[in-house]
C-alpha cells in the first residue's frame, strides 16, 4: 500500500485513487478505524501527517492537499505500529496525574519498534493506562495535548523529538475527530491517550531538568522564535502549543516552545 518511487517520484497508491473520486471524509472515515491500531506507524509520524493534511483539507479541498492525505494514509499501512498492552481507560486521574503515573521504562534503547517490544513487560504499564479518567473525548484530548506540553519543558532532555510527539500525535487525532463519525471519537481518544502514555514510557528521563526557560511574551513571539529556528519538529510543536494556548491560556505550552527552541538550537 506504500508509494513506490518511480523515477525520483512517488508512484500513486490505491489511496490516491481513492481519493481522486471519493470526497476525502469519506475516504477517511472508512480508514481510520482500521489503522488506529497501528496509531504508533512510522515512530508517530503518520498520524501526525494525516492531521495536517486533514487541516489543510477543511481550510480548502485541493488536489495537492488530497495527495498528501493519500501520502500519510499510505504510510501509515505501510509502517503500522501497535502498542502493546492496551486497555481502555476506566479510572479517576486527570490527563496531567495520569500522564505523570505512567511508569519509565528501565531500557530506554533502540527506535520505537525495539522500545514498545519491551514495553509489555513494564510493570505497571496496563494499570497506568487504566487510571485515566475517560471523559468526553474532546475533552479528553484537549487535557492531554496540554499535559504533555506541560511536561515538556521538564523531561524533553530525555528525547527532544519523541517527547514532543507526546503532545502533537493527540493533537493530531483532536484535529482530525470533526472530521469522523461520533461513533470513532471514543476509541480515536483512547489510541491516542495510549501513543502519549507510550512514548513518555519509552523516552522520557527519570529526572526532571534543573531549569525551564522563560517564554515568550506572547504567542506571536513563541511561533516567530520557532519559525526562526525552522526545524520541522519545532515547528510542529509550536503548533500544538498555538491551539493548546489558544484554547486555556496555559503559558507552559509556551515554555514547551522555548525549551524546543533551546534544545534544537
Amino acid at each position: 500500500m506504500s508509494a513506490a518511487v518511480l523515477n525520483g517520484a512517488l508512484a500513486p497508491t490505491p489511496f490516491h485513487r481513492e481519493l481522486a473520486h471519493r470526497a476525502w471524509t469519506d475516504v477517511l472515515a472508512d480508514w481510520w478505524p482500521r489503522l488506529l491500531s497501528g496509531i504508533a506507524a512510522d515512530e508517530s509520524h503518520a498520524v501526525i501527517a494525516t492531521g495536517q493534511a486533514v487541516r489543510a483539507l477543511a481550510d480548502a479541498d485541493t488536489p495537492a492537499r488530497r495527495d498528501a492525505l493519500a501520502t500519510a494514509l499510505a504510510r501509515w499501512v505501510a509502517h503500522a505500529q501497535p502498542l502493546p498492552g492496551v486497555v481502555p481507560p476506566r479510572g479517576r486521574l486527570t490527563a496531567a496525574g495520569a500522564l505523570a503515573g505512567v511508569p519509565r521504562m528501565i531500557i530506554q534503547r533502540g527506535d520505537l519498534a525495539e522500545r514498545l517490544a519491551r514495553l509489555g513487560h513494564t510493570p505497571g504499564w496496563p494499570a497506568s493506562l487504566t487510571a485515566l479518567r475517560l471523559t468526553e473525548p474532546r475533552e479528553l484530548l484537549r487535557d492531554l495535548v496540554s499535559a504533555a506540553l506541560a511536561r515538556y519543558a521538564g523531561h524533553a532532555h530525555g528525547a527532544p523529538i519523541m517527547l514532543a510527539r507526546a503532545a502533537i500525535a493527540p493533537n493530531a487525532v483532536l484535529r482530525v475527530l470533526p472530521y469522523l463519525p461520533r461513533d470513532q471519537w471514543a476509541a480515536s481518544a483512547a489510541r491516542a491517550w495510549a501513543l502519549s502514555a507510550a512514548l513518555t514510557a519509552a523516552y522520557a528521563p527519570a529526572a526532571e531538568a534543573d531549569e525551564c526557560p522563560v517564554p515568550a511574551a506572547s504567542p506571536d513571539a513563541a511561533f516567530a522564535a520557532a519559525l526562526d529556528n525552522g526545524d520541522v519538529p519545532v515547528l510542529e510543536l509550536a503548533g500544538t502549543a498555538m491551539d493548546a494556548y489558544a484554547r486555556d491560556g496555559d503559558k507552559r505550552a509556551l515554555v514547551a516552545v522555548a525549551r524546543a527552541v533551546e534544545l534544537f538550537f
